[in-house]
């Protein structure tokens, strides 16, 4: 029987359940015998559908099925490994880390803001947590490829539990978050247009790419459908002369919707300077806070502190297993800087 052909029926059977014992395959050998084949073979079979996401192994005890709970024998450490950037979640962190002590957690945190979130560093650090028997890790993972979904997935069926703080790819359903409500807070500022009597909303993201980013905007188009709210064309000039340029030529009744209050204070300080009245002319508000911006623009904060805690409670709490997918949202609160 060629390879591939082998390679086809062994996946069959797992799928069918026909060759799975409570998660667990058969040995090399039995399965040579079962197919006729060497070892070597089996074995490129095994890391084939290892790669895919299909099969784990976990030395001394066997090769699982990818996400079948299986439970843990080993005896993770109560440190807490931590990938945050320069923002809010680390503000909290460095806050909450003194009461955790106290509870003989230890922490290792990694600020991925110093090397631009890079994906190979992100891993390094994960993988080195495993080897030291980290129990937890609370992250705000890198959204740039390529992403580590396949090694998040296998931490967690190794027993280590990871949690997202912000979403790094767009659909979050198979992961473990306590994270902010981006949605609704688009969803939040088209209402807080409406009520201020504002009949167009034009969105300005600068730079950012990331999945949260995504979220909110979807959010901002779902209710602005509802409330007859014209979404116009994004603002995506970079510099100030040409950004200005496309703010005068805004119709009336528009509000500006930056992605932050650094992209917002910039906008609120050409209007400014120049004569453009906010409000009144214009409406000015930031998706989230800057935590090295001035605040004098209108934004929305979210339960950082509830997010940390929430998060850090999950992953001293013994009794919660890795692989049950753990997920809560944060409402957003509107701070009223009086730009819009």
């Amino acid at each position: 029987m060629a390879r591939k052909d082998i390679l086809q029926r062994f996946r069959q059977e797992i799928d069918n359940g026909v060759i799975v014992n409570d998660s667990l395959i058969p040995t090399f050998r039995q399965l040579g015998e079962r197919y006729s084949c060497s070892a070597a073979t089996v074995k490129r079979m095994v890391d084939q559908l290892e790669s895919c996401g299909i099969l784990r192994t976990i030395r001394g005890r066997g090769t699982f099925v990818a996400g079948a709970d299986v439970p843990t024998k080993r005896n993770y450490k109560q440190i807490i490994g931590c990938i945050v950037l320069d923002d809010q979640f680390q503000t909290e962190l460095e806050l909450a880390k003194d009461e955790y002590l106290m509870q003989k957690c230890f922490f290792s945190i990694y600020n991925a803001s110093d090397d631009a979130q890079s994906p190979e560093r992100e891993k390094r650090f994960l993988e080195l947590a495993n080897e030291q028997e980290f129990c937890a890790i609370i992250m705000e993972a890198t959204p740039v490829e390529p992403v580590n979904t396949t090694l998040f997935k296998r931490l967690r069926f190794d027993g280590m539990k990871i949690t997202h703080l912000s979403p790094y790819i767009e659909d979050m359903s198979d992961e473990c978050f306590f994270m902010p409500d981006f949605y609704a807070a688009g969803q939040l500022g088209v209402v807080k247009c409406e009520v201020k009597h504002y009949h167009n909303l034009v969105l300005m993201r600068g730079n950012e790419r990331a999945p949260y980013v995504k979220a909110w905007e979807n959010g901002v188009s779902s209710m602005a459908r509802n409330l007859n709210i014209k979404v116009l064309p994004e603002i995506k000039s970079r510099n100030d002369d040409d950004i200005l340029a496309e703010l005068r030529a805004l119709p009336s009744s528009t509000a500006v919707f930056c992605v932050n209050t650094e992209t917002g204070e910039n906008i609120r300080r050409l209007a400014s300077t120049h004569g453009i009245n906010i409000p009144g002319d214009i409406g000015l508000m930031s998706l989230s806070c800057s935590i090295h911006s001035e605040l004098n623009v209108s934004y929305f904060s979210f339960d950082y502190r509830a997010i940390m805690h929430d998060a850090l409670a999950y992953c001293i709490d013994r009794s919660r297993n890795p692989l049950d997918l753990s997920q809560q949202y944060y409402p957003p609160t509107f701070v009223d800087m009086k730009t819009l």
